[in-house]
């Protein structure tokens, strides 16, 4: 998902401040989600993508969106506790 498509599903589920949450991936994930659209379509090589990162930069990278969509789930996780999350406004 774009970060606009996150936006929105975290509105209808009243999951405040996404880009808080994600706040080490949230500027990267338009550019990602490009990324993979353009290996997938074949627009792109694994290989073109790749290059744009060095090999600490790529590790940073699955490290931060490792811990950053963990935290998101957390926060899912604690506000699918209330009642409200179920109901449709």
């Amino acid at each position: 998902m774009k970060a606009s498509q996150i936006k929105v599903w975290c509105d209808l589920f009243a999951i405040p401040a996404p880009h808080r949450i994600l706040f080490r991936t949230w500027n990267t994930i338009d550019a990602v989600v490009s990324d993979r659209n353009g290996i997938a379509h074949g627009r792109l090589t694994a290989d073109e993508v790749g290059r744009r990162y060095t090999e600490p930069e790529l590790r940073q990278l699955i490290s931060d969106w490792k811990d950053d969509w963990l935290d998101f789930l957390c926060a899912v996780e604690e506000r699918a506790k209330s009642r409200d999350f179920y109901r449709i406004p």
